[in-house]
């Protein structure tokens, strides 16, 4: 079939959509039903004439009163996208970006009508599954490629938010690419509490973040943040130190 994929997304105020193209996809399958928050749906995409496997990242309707929440959440990892995909620089451990789709509800049911869902590259493997048996030298590879996209992603003032084992994949060619921005903000803009609803992982949280201050206020995201949770991902993909079994 052919459906209109938004793509070149400008964080421009007087235009956000530059460009829509027409792409042949085909629908793959569905993966992570059970996940709470979102449904990656794989497809194969043409554009261009060029095939390409890529995933359709969806969030789910929890139930009627998440809807604005699940739009906020979707329009600020759709600017974390665009933020880096606009840099002038380009760093390969950082997925491909590929625009947005609004979703037709045939085909992925889960979709809340007036939401997008957020293309990017397929990439096949998964950090602990790629590492698992592995020797030391590539663990500790697949660990300095992680903090190559961060850098670059805190070089942006960016901030990822929710780094962890299951936000960065490895492709066919032992690259990893960071796949997940749904918690990432610039650094300028005020956190919005979209994590008092959404949280990410508390085993690679910062403490600063799980235990309110001295005046009860919960700390916002922040690149040292990321820092803890890169270290507690490195432990566990890195130096394969299991770490406790928790919920994510």
């Amino acid at each position: 079939m052919w459906v209109p994929l938004v793509i070149r997304l400008s964080c421009s105020q007087s235009s956000s959509i530059t460009q829509i193209l027409k792409c042949s996809f085909e629908m793959v399958k569905t993966e992570r039903p059970g996940s709470p928050y979102s449904v990656i749906s794989r497809a194969k995409l043409e554009v261009q004439g060029k095939p390409r496997k890529v995933v359709f990242k969806t969030y789910r309707r929890i139930n009627d009163t998440t809807a604005t929440k699940v739009a906020q959440r979707t329009y600020r990892e759709v600017v974390g996208w665009v933020m880096l995909a606009s840099s002038p620089s380009r760093c390969d451990n950082i997925n491909q970006f590929h625009g947005v789709w609004f979703t037709d509800s045939k085909l992925i049911p889960e979709a809340i009508p007036g939401i997008p869902s957020i293309v990017t590259d397929y990439v096949k493997y998964g950090s602990l599954e790629y590492t698992a048996g592995q020797d030391f030298g590539l663990r500790l590879d697949i660990v300095r490629q992680l903090a190559n996209g961060l850098s670059f992603m805190h070089s942006l003032n960016a901030i990822h938010g929710d780094i962890k084992p299951d936000n960065f994949r490895i492709n066919e060619d032992g690259i990893v690419k960071i796949i997940d921005l749904g918690l990432s903000r610039e650094e300028t803009i005020e956190h919005t509490g979209l994590t008092t609803t959404i949280h990410p992982s508390y085993l690679f949280l910062a403490p600063e973040l799980i235990i309110p201050d001295e005046d009860d206020v919960s700390m916002s995201v922040t690149k040292a943040s990321d820092v803890y949770a890169f270290s507690m991902t490195a432990l566990q993909v890195g130096v394969q130190i299991m770490l406790p079994t928790m919920a994510y």
